[in-house]
């Protein structure tokens, strides 16, 4: 899987959001966006969807993320995917975690996992649910490794809660890693592309000054 996020691109954008620069940031991520770099699109369409004023935020959020799902992104996808899931159009979440679901994004993975557990926009069947989830537990995904830990503590065997144990380890790890060490790992992506990074409320309150300004 291509990884839109770790490029040399948004290594800038990186720099910029812990100097806290972020009128630097908001001009270099257009540029880039407009010049068709399919990371930075996903970045530009989240920033109007979680922090632009207005009504017109969610339009042009949408645009941007489909904008690079036709490029072939498949972090736009699972934008895509994550914000229908809040709307509640499950169909439509459900057709956009599948196709990238399919061309191996592991959140994606998580996410149609989740649609058949809960059997939202698809017939509920725990057996295909836990099959995604241990796809993408093995690409190291956290939430997909604490659904199967949570399913191994149901069991009566001891030695599925000695393996859950292990599991749960290994998250507590990965949080530990991304959260203190600030790090950006798609392993912990679940219901947002960007959770907690940079000190996201500072982030999304700078971008609606800036928008409004930039309009």
């Amino acid at each position: 899987m291509i990884r839109e996020i770790r490029t040399g691109s948004f290594k800038k954008i990186q720099k910029l959001l812990r100097k806290k620069k972020y009128e630097e940031c908001f001009g270099l991520a257009k540029q880039l966006a407009h010049e068709g770099n399919n990371g930075i699109q996903v970045f530009w369409g989240w920033l109007y969807e979680n922090g632009g004023p207005g009504m017109g935020c969610e339009v042009e959020a949408l645009k941007w993320y489909e904008i690079a799902s036709r490029n072939g992104s498949l972090l736009a996808r699972f934008a895509l995917g994550n914000h229908f899931l809040k709307k509640k159009n499950y169909s439509e979440a459900f057709k956009y975690y599948k196709i990238a679901a399919e061309q191996g994004h592991f959140p994606s993975c998580y996410g149609l996992g989740r649609l058949y557990q809960n059997g939202v926009g698809v017939e509920k069947d725990e057996d295909v649910a836990m099959t995604l989830f241990k796809t993408a537990a093995l690409r190291g995904h956290v939430f997909a490794k604490a659904q199967i830990a949570r399913k191994k503590i149901k069991s009566a065997e001891f030695s599925s809660k000695i393996i859950a144990l292990f599991l749960y380890c290994g998250v507590l790890y990965s949080i530990f890693y991304i959260y203190v060490l600030n790090r950006y790992d798609e392993r912990l992506l679940e219901d947002d592309i960007f959770p907690g990074y940079f000190r996201k409320d500072l982030l999304l309150e700078s971008w609606a000054i800036w928008i409004k300004r930039s309009a």
